[in-house]
């Protein structure tokens, strides 16, 4: 299922999103007519692309404290940075101000979460972050 709908020909035991972002589940059968839905997985591309074509560096991940993100020594003037939890609640948020952003994390729960870079309102870069002990 992808966003609660059925997704046609999506019978065979894998299958592959493609650049479709979103929820997917899976639901089985058994032979005696017996159903079992999956929980709702959040699929997302690694990378929509670079911020104005220049490389983003994440470290370190897993993260235990402070999460920096580096520009590589250029930053993009009407840009964003958002951290959010995996049913996409907004964590955290800033306007890139200049080529390093350092977050502290230590308020998250250990758990997985989602880097995402807007520059112009448009989405350009995804990562997934992980926040351990």
């Amino acid at each position: 299922y992808f966003e609660g709908e059925i997704i046609e020909g999506a019978n065979e035991s894998t299958f592959t999103p493609g650049t479709n972002e979103g929820l997917y589940s899976v639901m089985v059968f058994s032979e005696n007519g017996c159903s079992s839905e999956s929980e709702t997985y959040l699929y997302i591309i690694s990378s929509t692309g670079s911020l104005s074509q220049n490389n983003i560096s994440v470290y370190p991940v897993p993260s235990t404290g402070v999460l920096y993100i580096d520009f590589e020594g250029h930053f993009v003037q009407d840009s964003r940075v958002l951290l959010t939890d995996l049913s996409g609640r907004v964590l955290m948020s800033t306007n890139v101000s200049n080529a390093r952003l350092e977050w502290n994390l230590d308020q998250l729960s250990v758990g997985t979460y989602i880097l995402q870079l807007y520059e112009g309102g448009n989405l350009r870069h995804t990562r997934k972050i992980v926040v351990g002990n």
